[in-house]
């Protein structure tokens, strides 16, 4: 994909009927199929110059007639002297006459298989490649997203003692994992994962052309799996912060098309292209709880995506890869992203806040199953209240299970987690 096919004259398989045929026909040429000699005696018939049927098929004798004309005449002019010396000489004039005939026939038809195509052998060198449509959109969208695109590193910072009591102790730093990153703005903020960089002591980021540098951390959402960096770069390279555009994730539809660039296994700015699997799905962050209205992906996602965009069509990031299900660890065709409104909310409330300001009814709940082994169904039982919450402005106790809030039912703990997501703070809820 991606060649212009060849025409009949540049297939493989007129070129290697170009050398069987060349080969053969030189070969004929060169040695003789037809007995070419013209010793023996001739006979006149109707005017025409025949050969003998003693010494050779008709056949042969006219297309000999057709293809040496001259030095047939020339033998009958020799015969007619019947020199000893003559026919010597009309013996040699006829064979060097069809050796010029053969040579010069045979350069022609070389000439000729070397005009009618490129070669016979192999295509040109340098053919020109002939992308479609959606090829060229595919190469346009990497081209114009990659630059986006950051490598994360994440390095722990080790202390070597030499153990003399005034030696100096030296620092060294051992890269412990890596991720995949966007530019968020020209501020030099930069979005990824919330496990790409826990327990880091040192973040570095690196940028598409090879500039690295160290990165900060702005804040974090475990519960969305969202972090937010920011990178110091000199004047002369601020050019490298070329923010993402950014799309709607609640307008996909199962079947659309979606590319994820990231930097698998620490192969820098990797492309690979998939469409929506399914929208509207749930999975678990790394503090429990859940995220949401996730992206699920066939686009292959490896270690070292996770952090990296997900963009549509267009080139929106519509989405932030962040995990796999595979029993091996590496892509299975089931990936998850979270949604780019989720993202969004949750970064626009770290740049404002430091953190992020969620809707919280002021309860610490109890593990999921105790409210239906105490009462025989499910919800959430209060284990206790927080200082001025509005859970105990409004009268609830510890002990006292959780039903329903809003219009959702709660049988499960995430069940007001996910209820509580859909709402602000300040917001009144039944």
């Amino acid at each position: 994909m991606g060649q212009r096919r060849p025409s009949f004259f540049q297939r493989r398989s007129f070129r290697v009927l170009q050398v069987a045929g060349c080969s053969a026909l030189l070969h004929f040429l060169a040695f003789g199929v037809l007995d070419f000699t013209i010793p023996g005696p001739f006979e006149k018939n109707h005017g025409r110059v025949r050969r003998s049927q003693t010494d050779g098929s008709e056949f042969t004798a006219q297309f000999q007639d057709l293809l040496l004309p001259a030095p047939l005449l020339l033998r009958e002019a020799m015969e007619e002297s019947r020199g000893i010396w003559a026919s010597k000489f009309e013996n040699g004039a006829a064979n060097m006459w069809q050796f010029c005939c053969r040579a010069g026939l045979a350069a022609v038809i070389c000439a000729l298989a070397l005009v009618t195509s490129d070669g016979l052998y192999c295509l040109p060198v340098h053919a020109k490649t002939v992308l479609n449509v959606q090829e060229r959109s595919n190469v346009e969208l990497f081209k114009r997203s990659t630059p986006g695109v950051v490598f994360i590193t994440n390095a722990e910072v080790y202390a070597l003692d030499g153990g003399a009591e005034n030696e100096k102790i030296e620092m060294f730093s051992v890269p412990s994992g890596s991720g995949s990153g966007w530019v968020y703005d020209r501020s030099g903020h930069i979005i990824t994962n919330y496990h790409v960089i826990v327990d880091a002591n040192e973040l570095m980021v690196k940028f598409i052309e090879g500039t690295e540098v160290p990165a900060k951390v702005i804040g974090v959402d475990p519960g969305t799996d969202v972090a937010v960096l920011e990178v110091s770069l000199p004047a002369d390279k601020k050019s490298l912060l070329q923010p993402l555009q950014r799309g709607e994730s609640s307008p996909l539809s199962v079947g659309q098309e979606v590319f994820a660039i990231g930097n698998p296994f620490g192969l820098d700015h990797t492309l690979t292209k998939g469409i929506v699997s399914g929208v509207g799905r749930t999975i678990l962050s790394l503090s429990g709880r859940p995220i949401q209205n996730v992206i699920q992906t066939d686009a292959s996602i490896n270690p070292g995506n996770s952090g990296g965009p997900l963009l549509n069509s267009q080139g929106e990031v519509i989405g932030m890869n962040t995990v796999i299900i595979s029993p091996s660890g590496a892509s299975a065709g089931v990936g998850f992203a979270i949604p780019s409104d989720t993202v969004a909310t949750r970064v626009a409330s770290i740049l404002k806040y430091g953190y992020v300001k969620r809707a919280s009814l002021g309860v610490y709940l109890g593990q999921d199953g105790v409210a239906k082994q105490l009462c025989g169904r499910g919800g959430g039982l209060v284990a206790g209240l927080q200082s001025g919450g509005a859970a105990g402005q409004a009268g609830i106790t510890p002990g006292d299970i959780i039903i329903q809030v809003g219009k959702r039912s709660v049988n499960r703990i995430n069940d007001i987690f996910i209820e509580l997501d859909d709402r602000q703070s300040g917001e009144s809820v039944d």
